[in-house]
């Protein structure tokens, strides 16, 4: 055995054991469990969750993306224990943390993945239930993700239950072009017509691949729909994390270096084309004043996690980049820890969500809920805000969608950002972002998806939403 610093290197049988610290024990060579965790886990009351996964003592991450987050979430709000098969990071090797045991398992973007996967399940036979987390940037580039269906397939031959959290439904890629990097020309509507025929198909596959698939959004249940049976599809609310604690304005912009008297004006999440980032830039990059104070926007995040070594993208936040530094008043901060979340979200008057599409739920929209923050979405997001809870939410503080949603252009950004600074309208949209924190809670919509797994129907079940009385999916589905 040789020491270096805190870690311990141990030479078993011709593997090298890393344990750091001894909770936490690392391998290089075959993945073996010890046999005491296997018995304590592989049961079929537990659950075995497939994703990317923030790091032990972490909720929010840096470069492994939201769905990472959105999972642990998850996990950490159910009642039973679960069994996490997540990303390696380069380090295999497993640890406990709280009811879960984490198992770094896989490298991203390897064909190998699938197998390295199926090799844990197997000795976790005995769990029978396995909720798989999928995006099709989350495990790597397109020909791996699709790999997702085979093995979906031997996972159910084997006797596994699976059920899928859909991130990001593409039904049409030529709503993505910047995005994907596809180009408008001949050649590239061509490669679009057929990304969007292989898209559907797969869709259509993965109904028959899996027992339940659950997405964020009830639009996005109706858009799935018409490639999987609706009685396979329930609709659950991103999740909201009720334990992140604002920090007054005042302490936040000081220690920021923020003034007390203008107006800060935030944009939340990766730098990406399809979250309107560069719209945010060329939007506000002349803007000094607002609802007559001086004015900041900040761009609080950095690259994509999944996107930053495709040479378009690289293109794209370049350029980006270079817009920003010549703008007197935006600033871009890079990733943001979790340790700063509160400062940036408390010190901002108002965050913008300039979406040119909607293909997912967004965890950044959860986020400004979580912190109670006053918002504004393009147009593109106002099918979000159709579910039930958010209509009575709406309605319970006099709001309409025309209040907050903005035509995707510079020019009606910068309108509806400065009416909802000048008009009042900042102090009804922090009580709506507060009402949807108590009511999409993690504790609550942990509970309805373990509710839904162990279901036998997944529109049948009825889970609690916030302290209301219970919410049917079907009955949600037809009330829209």
């Amino acid at each position: 055995m040789q020491a270096e610093g805190n870690i311990r290197f141990l030479h078993l049988g011709g593997v090298e054991v890393v344990a750091s610290p001894p909770s936490e024990v690392f391998m290089k060579g075959n993945m073996k469990i010890k046999k005491s965790l296997i018995e304590k886990y592989n049961n079929r009351e537990n659950l075995i969750v497939i994703s990317s996964y923030p790091r032990k003592g972490e909720l929010y991450s840096g470069n492994v993306g939201g769905i990472a987050s959105f999972a642990k979430n998850t996990v950490m709000n159910m009642d039973q224990q679960v069994v996490v098969i997540a990303e390696s990071f380069g380090r295999k090797g497993y640890y406990e943390e709280g009811k879960s045991l984490v198992i770094r398992a896989f490298e991203r973007n390897r064909f190998a993945m699938w197998l390295q996967i199926l090799a844990i399940l197997w000795q976790f036979r005995k769990t029978r239930k396995v909720l798989f987390q999928f995006d099709f940037a989350l495990y790597g580039d397109m020909v791996v993700s699709a790999l997702a269906l085979p093995f979906l397939f031997t996972v159910r031959i084997l006797g596994f239950d699976v059920s899928i959290v859909v991130h990001s439904i593409v039904t049409d890629v030529f709503n993505l072009t910047g995005h994907l990097g596809l180009n408008t020309g001949l050649m590239g509507r061509i490669k679009g017509h057929i990304l969007n025929a292989v898209f559907r198909l797969f869709y259509r596959l993965l109904g028959f691949a899996v027992e339940k698939v659950i997405v964020n959004d009830e639009s996005l249940k109706r858009k799935l729909s018409s490639y999987i049976s609706e009685e396979k599809i329930a609709a659950i609310p991103h999740g909201t994390d009720i334990s992140l604690g604002p920090v007054r304005k005042k302490r936040a912009r000081k220690i920021l270096g923020y003034g007390e008297d203008e107006q800060v004006v935030l944009y939340f999440g990766f730098v990406n084309w399809f979250k309107g980032a560069d719209l945010f830039v060329s939007s506000f990059a002349k803007i000094t004043k607002l609802a007559g104070k001086k004015v900041r926007f900040i761009m609080a995040g950095g690259e994509s996690a999944t996107l930053s070594q495709k040479s378009h993208y690289r293109t794209y936040f370049v350029n980006l980049y270079h817009q920003i530094e010549q703008s007197e008043n935006i600033e871009l901060t890079g990733f943001v820890p979790q340790s700063k979340l509160a400062l940036y979200f408390s010190a901002a008057d108002l965050v913008v969500f300039p979406y040119r599409a909607l293909i997912g739920a967004s965890g950044a929209l959860s986020l400004a809920f979580s912190y109670k923050k006053p918002f504004i979405l393009s147009e593109r997001l106002a099918p979000m805000l159709r579910s039930v809870d958010c209509r009575a939410a709406m309605k319970r503080n006099g709001l309409t969608e025309a209040d907050f949603t903005f035509h995707l252009s510079n020019q009606a950004c910068v309108e509806k950002t400065r009416l909802v600074l000048l008009n009042g309208a900042k102090q009804k949209l922090s009580r709506l972002a507060g009402q949807l924190r108590r009511e999409r809670n993690w504790q609550y919509t942990s509970r309805m998806f373990t509710r839904l797994i162990y279901a036998a129907d997944a529109q049948t079940v009825e889970v609690p939403i916030g302290q209301k009385k219970a919410y049917s999916f079907a009955e949600s589905e037809k009330s829209v």
